[in-house]
């Protein structure tokens, strides 16, 4: 019995020993980053794009500065990244301004019960340049106007359509003047291309290492310009798509600073949630800001990520998150005219959040179909934001 007692007191106490040393473990190791989680998680578009290369080499250094372990998620469809980032699953995602617009406004696929308006803010904001391209093989192709009858790539995204949309507008042309071919994600545009099924492609990042593989090809590659001095082709392109401006290519290839294309520039953000916790948000935009040389000399993808592109937010209807703000006040970056800038967007997406709660309420008391849910909350967007959502063939 005495050795039974004495192997129990033995057992106890051991136990115990662990319970008293384990705190301080933890203790420990929490210390060295007690705000940046364990695990953060990354989703872009599939490998291959431009966005999956900049998350891997974002990934690489953001391990190397916090500890963290990285997960990069790549996933084609837009609304499963989109849910991604919204679950928790992913504390970053590299959103296109088309996507982070209609997210923002809760337009398209999210007007809808399950999402409505988003407060998504960025990390950092990195352009991605637009326009189309053709290869050299079509040589009754050099300008947007000379792609009437022809097949146009588009992917199956109402956003992504729209944007499409908003080119064809620019050479005073809509779908029926175009033969719209559907394919099932970004990269797959630039495959059929090269495959001869279609002869036209939208563009974004011009660094995606695919542009390089269909330069190289027996087609070859050709952009077509967006001159800038077309102002009322500008103004048609706006008006679809005003989550854009302006800007001018001169990396990706063919293209230089002494031969550039005349481009529509949207964002191509790191993107987060409101609630984000402002310390991780201000690691990430720290280990950006500090490491961009070394970023770009990892990947191609991330040449086009510059301070002073970051910092050129007007024009863009995005937020920057005050996790973000914090690391461009430490280095003296943030100006009174970007203070201003965000607040203007911060207070607009205030009115929309208020004004989708008071719509989602009345839906629900009224019983709403979905598509009623959807015209009156395009409808309700648009007396605050002037934004009319154009109508998709």
């Amino acid at each position: 019995m005495k050795k039974r007692k004495l192997l129990v007191y033995l057992v106890v106490s051991l136990v115990a020993g662990l319970f008293l040393i384990a705190p301080v473990s933890v203790q420990s190791s929490e210390m060295t980053n007690p705000k940046i989680p364990d695990m953060i998680g990354i989703t872009t578009l599939r490998i291959g794009s431009s966005g999956h290369a900049s998350a891997t080499a974002l990934g690489e250094v953001l391990k190397e500065q916090t500890g963290a372990k990285i997960r990069v998620i790549p996933i084609g469809a837009e609304k499963p990244r989109a849910n991604l980032l919204r679950s928790g699953t992913a504390q970053i995602a590299i959103f296109p301004g088309n996507a982070m617009y209609n997210l923002q406004l809760g337009l398209e696929d999210y007007a809808t019960y399950e999402w409505g308006v988003q407060p998504l803010q960025m990390a950092w904001l990195g352009p991605a340049y637009l326009g189309m391209i053709t290869t050299k093989s079509h040589k009754d192709i050099n300008t947007v106007a000379d792609i009437r009858g022809k097949r146009v790539a588009v992917l199956p995204h109402k956003s992504t359509v729209i944007l499409a949309q908003s080119f064809l507008a620019f050479a005073g042309l809509t779908w029926e003047d175009v033969v719209k071919v559907t394919v099932p994600g970004y990269t797959a545009q630039f495959k059929a291309l090269m495959a001869g099924q279609v002869d036209v492609a939208p563009i974004t990042n011009p660094v995606t290492s695919i542009l390089y593989e269909l330069e190289a090809s027996p087609r070859g590659l050709k952009w077509l310009p967006f001159a800038h001095k077309n102002t009322e082709g500008w103004k048609r392109l706006l008006q679809i798509a005003p989550w854009g401006v302006p800007g001018k290519v001169t990396i990706g290839p063919g293209l230089s600073k002494e031969k550039p294309l005349e481009a529509y520039m949207h964002a191509y953000a790191f993107v987060v949630y409101d609630r984000t916790n402002p310390d991780l948000v201000y690691q990430i935009t720290k280990t950006i800001g500090e490491n961009l040389e070394r970023l770009h000399n990892m990947t191609g993808a991330w040449k086009v990520y510059t301070i002073d592109l970051a910092l050129g937010i007007e024009g863009f209807p995005h937020i920057y998150h005050p996790g973000a703000i914090k690391y461009f006040k430490e280095k003296g970056l943030w100006t009174p005219k970007h203070e201003k800038w965000n607040q203007r967007q911060l207070e607009l997406q205030g009115k929309l959040k208020d004004a989708w709660g008071a719509t989602l309420d009345k839906a629900l008391a009224d019983k709403w179909k979905p598509a009623m849910l959807k015209k009156q909350w395009h409808e309700r967007q648009r007396a605050i934001t002037g934004y009319e959502v154009p109508a998709v063939k």
